[in-house]
């Protein structure tokens, strides 16, 4: 880090600051065991039944990002047919992000029930999390039992909140409505007074446009005096 440090500080050429980087990003990768590609050479045959499992339903069958549980995600699923996309990504940013999924599903292994009875509370995960609890492996009885309970939570809670705000809403209507023809009458003044002062600064700009040009024709017509 610090011979990186020096180098960049001492503005020393861009080829060895860059030959540093990659020695200090190399170390850190083996300090913290990174993984950067995969162990052996990847088997096309062994990918695409698991990619039909685990991949397919947001990426879609071809690739293209047109998965039928991508729908509204945002983002979308990355269109992995896309070649001009896949030229800029390095094998260590293709093999890191393809073991992303996996680590989500393997959170919501350790947690099923929390995610099924909460993801519907969480905004942008209705579509998705079932999908992702599916190919966790959950029992699908055990899912629509826990599920049925979080709707139901989930209808409770959005039900009391509407009546509680309905009902604090409506207090201040009360409050408010024998008020009504001042507010009413203040808002009508301020309407005017906006209106006014829009109409006086646009007769200002017009007169100082119509004395801008006065004072160019003045000095177009004005008379020259031959030059001697």
């Amino acid at each position: 880090v610090a011979a990186l440090r020096s180098a960049i500080t001492a503005h020393q050429d861009g080829d060895e600051v860059a030959r540093l980087a990659r020695q200090l990003g190399a170390r850190l990768a083996v300090a913290y065991e990174v993984s950067q590609a995969p162990v052996i050479t990847p088997d096309p045959a062994r990918g695409a039944p698991l990619y039909a499992q685990n991949c397919s339903v947001c990426h879609g069958d071809s690739g293209a990002g047109d998965g039928p549980a991508g729908v509204g995600l945002e983002p979308a699923p990355a269109n992995l047919r896309d070649g001009a996309r896949l030229d800029h990504l390095s094998l260590y940013a293709i093999y890191n992000t393809l073991g992303m999924g996996d680590r989500a599903l393997e959170h919501i292994r350790r947690h099923p029930d929390i995610w099924v009875l909460s993801f519907r509370f969480v905004y942008g995960l209705r579509t998705v999390m079932p999908v992702a609890i599916g190919l966790s492996g959950y029992p699908p009885g055990r899912y629509l039992l826990l599920n049925g309970i979080g709707a139901a939570i989930w209808a409770t809670a959005l039900a009391a909140a509407a009546y509680h705000f309905g009902a604090v809403l409506e207090g201040m209507l009360g409050s408010i409505k024998k008020y009504e023809l001042w507010v009413l009458g203040a808002l009508l003044v301020l309407g005017l007074c906006l209106w006014l002062r829009r109409r006086i600064k646009n007769a200002r700009l017009a007169r100082k446009v119509l004395e801008a040009e006065r004072l160019e024709q003045a000095r177009t017509h004005e008379p020259t005096t031959p030059a001697e």
